[in-house]
């Protein structure tokens, strides 16, 4: 709705710097949550509010085209997590606690990589479409810092602190499944389904 009417709120910049704060609020504060979750979907539920954090961010320092890309490519690449966890789950019998899991990339390559490269997409990490929509959302954040004669950088340095937790809460998280040793259930007991 933000993006939609983008007229309207160029012309209230004090609304707007409110939209950027709230933004920059809520994608530190779920990827902050994100980081102490253990279940495999609440990790990837508080990925995206801190995704939509970051589209508002967007939104608010005028960049409303970044965040309408943002938000296709968030919609590829967290499906992509999703499909990729819902293998993981369904592999371990209903199990979604990170902590019993392990040993992935072994059992499941298929589903280790594709998980890899929708992580490696929303961390940001070039050349994954994660990176072109964030750049360019911390790029006009700069121009608009910049521009409204706060010294350089100074709300854009505030902004780029949440792109490391969300990308952090994820890596762990496949690290975890696909890597670790499990401390209860493993991988290794997945047996494939008989006719």
């Amino acid at each position: 709705m933000i993006g939609r009417n983008a007229v309207l709120f160029s012309h209230a910049p004090q609304v707007m710097t409110i939209v950027a704060i709230v933004g920059v609020l809520t994608a530190l504060m779920a990827a902050s949550i994100g980081l102490v979750q253990y279940d495999i979907k609440k990790v990837l539920a508080y990925s995206t509010v801190s995704q939509l954090g970051y589209m508002f961010t967007a939104m608010g320092v005028g960049a409303f085209s970044a965040g309408a890309f943002h938000l296709m490519t968030h919609a590829f690449f967290k499906a992509l997590l999703f499909l990729g966890s819902g293998s993981v789950i369904h592999a371990m019998g209903g199990e979604q606690d990170m902590r019993k899991m392990g040993n992935l990339k072994k059992y499941m390559p298929v589903t280790y990589a594709t998980m890899m490269i929708g992580t490696l997409a929303i961390a940001g990490i070039p050349p994954f479409a994660g990176f072109f929509s964030k750049d360019e959302i911390l790029f006009q954040a700069f121009l608009h810092t910049s521009s409204s004669g706060a010294r350089g950088g100074d709300r854009a340095d505030d902004r780029v602190l949440h792109v490391a937790p969300d990308g952090d809460d994820l890596l762990r998280r496949v690290s975890r499944a696909g890597l670790g040793d499990g401390t209860q259930r493993r991988c290794s007991q997945w047996r494939p389904r008989t006719a």
